[in-house]
C-alpha cells in the first residue's frame, strides 16, 4: 500500500514504437529510449484497458495477433498502425477463457489452455472445446488453495503430443497427476506423475559405439537419428523432490516388471438422444496375453463409478494363436448409462517370464439394445 502502486488487471500498456529499452545494455543492433515508456508525452508510451471486469490470466501469439485470456473470456489485441491509438481490443469470445497461466501451449493454429469450463483452442476468430472425450476432466482440477497456479503445458514435438501437470484431490501442496493430449489421434490419458514443471533440454552428447549401453539387438532407435545427437531437445520435468527426469528413451529407469493399473471408458447409451435407456448385453474383446493371465471388467450404471453392479472377469489366453475373440456376456441392466473400468494386477499374471505377462486389446464391440422411455417429471 505505501508503494503507490495500483493493480491495473484488464490492462495493456505500450511503449513508443521503435524501442522498448529505457537503459543500456541493449541486444546488440538496438539501441534505448529513457523516454519510450512515458506516457505523459505524446508520441511515446501509453494504455489502453479492456472493456471486462475480468482479469488477465494468460496470452500467447497466434501468428502477428495476440490472443489474451481473460477468467471467463478471450480477445485479441489488434494493432491498427495508428499512433494515437496504437491497439484495440476485440471480444473473441464471451464463454471461454483460462484458469492458469502457465497452461498456454501454442500450436500453428492456435493456442491451447486449460480453462474453468473446458480445455480449448484459441485462434484469432474462435474459441472451442478440444475436450470433448472428457468433459468432466477439467472440473477434476482442484481450485482451493490456488492450486490452479500449479497447472503448467508443454508440447512434445516428437512424440506429438501435449503435457499438462495438474493437482487433483485433496493435497493441493504440488501437482499429482499429468493429463497427455495425443493430438495427431484426439486421445487423452491420465498418468499418476508428480511433476511441479515442464521444461525442454538440449543434450550436450552425442550416442556413439563408445558410449552405447544397448546392444545393437536392444536399441530401438535408427542409427544416425537426429534423436540420438547433441543439441536434440528433449522434454523434461521437475518433481517436488528437486529432481530432473528426462522424456528420453535413450534413458530409462522404468522397472521393466508388471504393475498394477486401471483405465475407466466413456458413458454408453446410443440411445440417449432419443430419450431412451438402454441395456448392455454383450462386450466383445479382440485380445492376446499370456497362457495363464487374466483381467478383470467392472460394470457401473448412470452416474456411479465407486460401486459396480458386476464384474466379470476374462482369461488372456489365445491357445496359440496370435490373438483371439472374448464375449462376456454383462448383466443386461437397464440403465441410463454404462460405463466400464478394466484392472489389470500383478497377481493375475501367473508366468514367471516378465517379457511374456503383457495383455494386448485391440478393439472392444460393445452390443446394447433399447430399454424404456425415460419419464421426466409427474405423469
Amino acid at each position: 500500500e505505501g508503494s503507490g502502486l495500483v493493480e491495473q488487471p484488464q490492462r495493456c500498456r505500450y511503449s513508443q514504437n521503435g524501442t522498448v529499452y529505457v537503459e543500456a545494455p541493449v541486444p546488440s543492433g538496438l539501441t534505448f529510449n529513457a523516454q519510450a515508456w512515458r506516457q505523459d508525452v505524446p508520441g511515446r508510451g501509453g494504455f489502453i484497458d479492456a472493456p471486462t471486469e475480468e482479469r488477465i490470466i494468460s496470452a500467447g501469439f497466434v501468428r502477428d495477433m495476440l490472443i489474451v485470456l481473460f477468467e471467463f473470456s478471450t480477445w485479441r489485441l489488434r494493432y491498427t498502425s495508428n499512433e494515437a491509438i496504437p491497439f484495440v481490443w476485440e471480444r473473441v469470445n464471451s464463454q471461454f477463457g483460462a484458469e492458469s497461466t502457465y497452461s498456454v501451449i501454442g500450436f500453428d493454429s492456435g493456442i491451447l489452455t486449460v480453462g474453468r469450463t473446458g480445455i480449448v483452442i484459441s485462434d484469432t476468430n474462435q474459441v472451442r472445446r478440444i475436450d470433448e472425450r472428457i468433459p468432466d476432466q477439467v472440473f477434476q482440477i482442484t481450485n482451493i488453495n490456488n492450486a490452479q497456479r500449479r497447472v503448467q503445458g508443454i508440447r512434445d514435438f516428437q512424440r506429438q503430443v501435449a503435457y499438462w501437470t495438474f493437482p487433483q484431490g485433496d493435497d493441493t501442496r504440488f501437482p499429482n497427476r499429468t493429463l497427455v493430449y495425443n493430438y495427431l489421434e484426439n486421445c487423452w490419458t491420465i498418468y499418476r506423475q508428480q511433476f511441479t514443471a515442464f521444461g525442454q533440454f538440449r543434450r550436450d552428447d552425442t550416442l556413439t559405439w563408445g558410449t552405447a549401453l544397448n546392444t545393437w539387438g536392444e536399441e530401438d532407435s535408427l542409427w544416425a537419428s537426429g534423436d540420438l545427437a547433441s543439441g536434440f531437445p528433449v522434454v523434461v520435468a521437475g518433481t517436488r523432490l528437486g529432481e530432473v527426469v528426462f522424456f528420453d528413451r535413450r534413458v530409462t529407469t522404468d522397472f521393466d516388471g508388471p504393475f498394477n493399473f486401471s483405465y475407466l471408458t466413456k458413458k454408453f447409451n446410443p440411445f440417449f438422444a432419443q430419450a431412451m435407456q438402454c441395456k448392455a448385453i454383450y462386450m466383445y474383446l479382440l485380445l492376446a496375453g499370456t497362457s495363464t493371465g487374466q483381467f478383470s471388467i467392472e460394470h457401473y450404471i448412470d452416474e456411479s463409478t465407486t460401486v459396480p453392479i458386476a464384474t466379470y472377469t476374462v482369461t488372456t489366453s489365445t491357445s496359440g494363436q496370435e490373438k483371439v475373440w472374448r464375449r462376456v456376456q454383462l448383466s443386461a441392466c437397464q440403465a441410463q448409462y454404462h460405463q466400464f473400468k478394466f484392472l489389470f494386477s500383478t497377481e493375475q499374471f501367473e508366468d514367471t517370464d516378465i517379457s511374456s505377462q503383457d495383455v494386448e486389446i485391440f478393439q472392444i464391440l460393445l452390443e446394447v439394445a433399447p430399454a424404456g422411455r425415460l419419464n421426466y417429471g409427474e405423469s
